[in-house]
């Protein structure tokens, strides 16, 4: 009977008796462990790199048109008409980007009423300024003297030119910009005083304009909006009410012969309380009304998107500001602006306007 095979033991490794494995220090697969370890890790890397190399030459013209087509886009004006065209009559937008860069024709809807507050007695004065908003109008002109708030009524549709951003916020950083453009031909690089807060003397301009146009006014927005109507008669507007707005307390003039009183509440004389907070309200008016952030364009004014003219133009230079463009080329805008086709709307030619509004909301 043959004797059984010895037992196997576990110890030793590749062949060699337990006693040889001993004598070279111990367990060799644990000896070698380690270098088994940097061998594959060494081996995944080199793998790795090779793999990263062809990958990023193999995109390095798709990386190529993506940088090409990013820089194009930069460079185009698509972007900046578009948004022109998404925050038409919208506070938020206009307020953002308040350097506006495009008119569009438009008309105010029969049945509209418009505020007018002013100190001296009688009808408003031509041209003149209307607010959409009472709060607006009250803030205005209601914090100091004897104020009235005179209201009228559209009784038909109003035919006039929208100038987009802050248009009718007087400052020299571009909300004029436009205007000053059509008006004057250029845009100064440093404007005098008269030229951007005299906004009587902008408001006769704008007329002259508006009368070679054959509209009614002009529509321009600040905290809020506000039409510039050029002859109250010819437009037919309708007179509804006037109402004595004075705040109580309010003194008409500063007293003569007394000292400047050290603790006067600017800008409108002594403790005018009324002066502080009526700012505030105006504000408060116009993002309640239109929202503030966002929110809804002014319904009352429908714009005709085909009668919609911009200073974004690939023959013009596509900067935010208007700073001396050559006469040329505003002459070309000006042209454009005063065209063959009449800039009285008669149909719903804005529905897409009023479906871009639509998208906003949902």
């Amino acid at each position: 009977m043959p004797s059984p095979k010895p037992p196997l033991n576990r110890s030793s490794v590749f062949g060699q008796h337990p006693s040889d494995a001993s004598n070279h220090g111990g367990n060799g697969y644990t000896r070698d462990l380690p270098w088994y370890v940097m061998a594959v890790i060494g081996f995944v890397t080199i793998s790795t790199a090779i793999y990263m190399w062809f990958l990023l030459d193999s995109s390095k013209g798709l990386l190529k048109t993506v940088s090409s087509t990013l820089f194009s886009n930069y460079r185009t004006i698509a972007p900046f008409i578009f948004d022109s065209v998404q925050g038409l009559l919208q506070q938020w937008p206009n307020s953002f980007a308040s350097n506006g860069h495009s008119i569009v024709a438009g008309t105010i809807a029969p049945v509209t009423a418009l505020y007018h507050a002013k100190h001296a007695p009688g009808p408003p004065k031509k041209p003149t300024f209307f607010a959409f908003d009472a709060e607006m109008s009250v803030s205005i002109y209601g914090g100091f003297g004897r104020s009235c708030l005179h209201v009228y009524q559209t009784t038909r549709p109003l035919n006039i030119i929208y100038f987009d951003g802050q248009s009718a916020a007087l400052t020299p950083l571009g909300t004029l910009d436009s205007q000053i453009a059509v008006l004057q031909g250029y845009v100064p690089l440093d404007p005098d005083y008269d030229l951007v807060y005299d906004d009587d003397q902008r408001a006769f301009d704008l007329c002259v304009l508006a009368n070679k146009l054959g509209i009614d006014g002009v529509v321009r927005m600040n905290a809020g909006f506000e039409v510039l109507v050029c002859d109250i008669t010819a437009a037919g507007l309708q007179p509804l009410f006037i109402t004595n707005i004075t705040a109580p307390g309010n003194m008409e003039e500063d007293p003569e012969g007394l000292p400047r009183d050290p603790n006067r509440q600017p800008p409108r004389g002594f403790g005018n309380i009324f002066s502080e907070q009526g700012s505030y309200e105006w504000l408060r008016s116009a993002s309640w009304h239109y929202g503030r952030e966002g929110g809804l364009a002014e319904s009352r004014v429908q714009l005709d998107i085909c009668r919609m003219i911009s200073f974004y133009d690939p023959q013009l230079t596509p900067h935010h500001r208007l700073l001396g463009p050559p006469t040329r080329q505003v002459q070309n805008f000006s042209s454009d602006l005063q065209g063959d086709r009449p800039l009285q709307t008669t149909y719903r030619r804005h529905a897409v306007v009023d479906r871009v509004g639509s998208m906003d909301q949902l």
